[in-house]
């Protein structure tokens, strides 16, 4: 059995090793790469850990950890959370923020030309994703832009970054061509037109709500000397905090093992602690074997 690198958020004591090392949330940033928070199983232990740039770029990092024999129960959940009370003011801020967009903003940039526009990246990301237009096009066009700096710039983010950008800028593209049926057109400015638009409003929140999943963890511990490890779940109480990244890793969405580690933690502590060796054996990490 190889021996795994202990993250180097934390140190491993004598005779312990780690067994599998879960990227569990992740909490993206306007400003900076995107703050991950790790669940690591060793032999001896349950860790959640964390490292995060500030703005001023100084490493901060958040380490929460308990022994693995004292490891009570554990309860474990990715999915969507509805507050109704959330999606009732969600709805309202959108209501006003696009009649005071239609009101405040020149025509031209509303106008349905300009709104097109706007929703063609994303269309296109779609199509892409879907296969409709080809990869060796888009590869093509991307070598095409080699060497040049805005492009250097634009490929430090991976293809999930922008196209969430392009779905924010879609749904806010929708909201307005709503509120221009809305207010220009027969509906007229009266209960049907705001009707139709709080429906635009309810429908943008139930789309975008399906990309923000939430990832929950609460291992209790049997005894009172550890106070286990919690991690709450996506809340935007909880995100808008001042905390550093490191911290809002904690009320982050779900990162690429999260529906791994709800599947396997159960068993694989059972075994840890119940086969020894042969647990660990079972669910320590191998690398893949090198190619001839």
């Amino acid at each position: 059995m190889s021996e795994r690198p202990a993250p180097k958020e934390f140190s491993l004591a004598d005779e312990e090793r780690v067994v599998r090392t879960y990227a569990c949330t992740r909490f993206y940033r306007l400003l900076g790469p995107p703050a991950t928070g790790y669940l690591t199983v060793t032999n001896r232990r349950l860790v959640y850990h964390c490292e995060a740039k500030s703005l001023v770029g100084r490493s901060n990092t958040v380490v929460e950890e308990m022994p693995l024999d004292d490891v009570g129960g554990i309860s474990s959940a990715v999915a969507v959370s509805v507050n109704l009370i959330l999606v009732a003011i969600f709805a309202a801020i959108l209501f006003v923020a696009v009649r005071l967009a239609l009101a405040i903003l020149p025509d031209w940039m509303t106008s349905w030309v300009v709104l097109i526009l706007l929703a063609l990246p994303y269309l296109l990301g779609l199509l892409i994703n879907k296969g409709v237009i080809s990869q060796d096009l888009l590869q093509k066009t991307t070598q095409s832009l080699e060497g040049n700096p805005v492009w250097g710039y634009l490929r430090r983010r991976d293809a999930q970054f922008y196209m969430g950008l392009f779905h924010t800028v879609f749904l806010a593209v929708l909201l307005l061509g709503a509120g221009r049926v809305a207010f220009e057109s027969r509906l007229g400015v009266g209960l049907l037109g705001n009707a139709f638009l709080i429906a635009a409003c309810l429908w943008v929140y139930r789309s975008a709500i399906r990309r923000f999943l939430s990832f929950s963890l609460k291992v209790t511990a049997r005894s009172s000397h550890s106070a286990g490890i919690l991690i709450p779940g996506q809340g935007l109480l909880q995100v808008l905090r001042g905390h550093g990244a490191e911290l809002r890793s904690l009320w982050a969405s779900p990162a690429e093992d999260a529906e791994r580690l709800v599947h396997e933690l159960g068993a694989l502590l059972t075994d840890v602690r119940l086969l020894g060796d042969l647990g660990l054996a079972k669910w320590t990490d191998e690398p893949a074997p090198a190619e001839a």
